[in-house]
């Protein structure tokens, strides 16, 4: 898949074209620093809040002795409280570790639907553009033409290779993704439940949790649906080029390729299920009615 990236990079000669290669690529390291920059913030506020009772009990900003908390709260062999710093550091290497793993898998994952999407664009450029360079004759060479759309069949036919690849390699990750948020977004509502008016640090704590699920399934769905209204868009595209104008042979060529553009590309879980905005609905849907039937029995 990278290898396709690299290529594509080289195969792209054209100024304009280039341009729009180099948009979606600033755009995709944007979204990618944004989004790394938001979950190491989330990983230090969950890690550090623990500390705060302790914190402002020795400030002296809390007169009473305030009970220890755990990031993880799990239970050990070990006496927890006597034990504190070391299940506290076992913890924190914990969540980093999840961070060193999802933001990576997660930036290129961006970074690479970005460069789907500058291909589609460069696809729409040249249905566009070319023949507004030609417009002053009245019939469109057949050679000119025709090359001209073989070269964005040839392009179209290497998106959708790219797209494959890109599927390939994502598609059981997102699977065990929208399973995982299904079961814990539950879970963090219900605990979010149980510690509110009660115990402000993990409410908070625990808001973040769930705060960070459902921007995580943002950030795989969101993507998904673009890629599908640029896929989509292309049909729509072709027949505003100026295909009236062209020899029998680069119409027939250009129906074909209008063809294949009305099945839009998407991105499945597993082959199970798209990944797009109406099933990121559903699934938070679910979830939260999951979390209603389960604080019904509480």
């Amino acid at each position: 898949m990278y290898e396709i990236i690299v290529n594509n990079w080289k195969i792209i000669v054209d100024e304009e074209e280039k341009k729009i290669l180099i948009n979606y690529s600033d755009r995709g390291r944007f979204f990618t620093i944004l989004y790394s920059l938001f979950l190491t913030s989330i990983c230090i506020s969950f890690v550090l809040f623990p500390l705060m009772p302790a914190t402002l009990h020795k400030l002296k900003i809390l007169s009473s002795h305030q009970p220890l908390i755990f990031i993880m709260n799990g239970e050990f062999i070990a006496d927890r409280e006597s034990h504190y710093w070391k299940i506290y550091l076992f913890d924190c290497m914990t969540c980093l570790t999840v961070l060193a793993i999802y933001t990576p898998i997660d930036g290129m994952y961006r970074v690479c639907v970005e460069q789907c999407f500058a291909l589609y664009s460069i696809i729409t450029h040249r249905l566009l553009k070319p023949y507004a360079i030609l417009k002053d004759q009245t019939t469109l060479a057949d050679e000119v033409s025709y090359k001209r759309i073989l070269q964005i069949i040839k392009l179209h036919k290497r998106t959708l290779r790219f797209n494959k690849s890109l599927q390939e390699s994502y598609s059981a990750c997102f699977l065990m993704i929208l399973l995982a948020n299904v079961v814990e977004i539950p879970v963090g509502c219900n605990l979010l439940l149980m510690t509110a008016g009660s115990d402000s640090i993990n409410c908070f704590r625990y808001s973040t949790i769930v705060a960070t699920m459902f921007a995580h399934l943002l950030w795989v769905c969101w993507p998904g649906q673009k890629l599908i209204d640029h896929s989509s868009r292309l049909s729509f595209d072709a027949y505003s080029s100026e295909w009236y104008r062209f020899a029998k042979r680069s119409r027939t060529l250009l129906r074909i390729f209008m063809l294949r553009c009305t099945e839009p590309v998407c991105i499945t879980a597993g082959g199970l299920v798209d990944i797009n905005m109406a099933n990121y609905a559903s699934t938070v849907r679910k979830a939260l009615s999951y979390t209603a039937a389960v604080s019904s029995f509480q």
